[in-house]
């Protein structure tokens, strides 16, 4: 019994020992970090931080996160305005519907233009607004798109994506219910 008294008295001891060194180790902490093997001061830091300030100021741009390529800029102005085509085969409709994409205070926006039947007839459309397109950057995208469902409309959450230069997917998961949608530029 006096061999593991001992024992535990000694291993606690270690412990504490330990525990304490790492604890005054944080607490002592003075602002150096290492990173990538080398040694930077918080002083270091900041010269450096300022320096990219400095620079973006002169050369008048904005961090590149906010930049758009100008290729993302051409894409969308180019591709997305007109007319698309949307396939559907669902219990509620069995047909196409063709939206009309404009060009509205910097964002584009869909609306419905016309309904077709499988048969080939077509039907003039109200003219709804159903997708906002808020950011598309070439290949990918979002937006904002409009469902009806059971006489009520909700707004949610869509993401664009580029199959080629005339078709581009929307998909979307509002609450499990999702699907996404291949529109064909007419």
């Amino acid at each position: 019994m006096k061999n593991s008294t001992l024992f535990f008295r000694t291993l606690a001891l270690v412990v504490f020992i330990a525990g304490g060194a790492h604890l005054f180790s944080y607490l002592s902490y003075d602002g150096e970090m290492v990173a990538n093997g080398a040694a930077e001061s918080q002083l270091e830091k900041e010269i450096i931080t300022d320096e990219k300030e400095e620079n973006m100021l002169v050369n008048d741009k904005t961090p590149e996160k906010d930049a758009l390529p100008a290729k993302a800029v051409e894409v969308d102005k180019e591709t997305l305005t007109g007319q698309w085509k949307v396939e559907y085969d669902t219990e509620d409709y069995k047909g196409s519907i063709v939206y009309r994409i404009k060009n509205e205070s910097g964002k584009h926006k869909a609306y419905t233009h016309e309904y077709r039947d499988p048969a080939g007839n077509a039907q003039k459309a109200e003219g709804d607004l159903v997708l906002v397109i808020d950011r598309f950057e070439g290949e990918t995208g979002k937006g904002t798109y409009t469902i009806e469902y059971e006489g009520k409309s909700y707004e949610i959450e869509a993401k664009l994506k580029r199959v080629n230069a005339k078709t581009f997917t929307l998909s979307y998961d509002y609450y499990g219910y999702g699907d996404t949608e291949t529109w064909k530029k007419l």
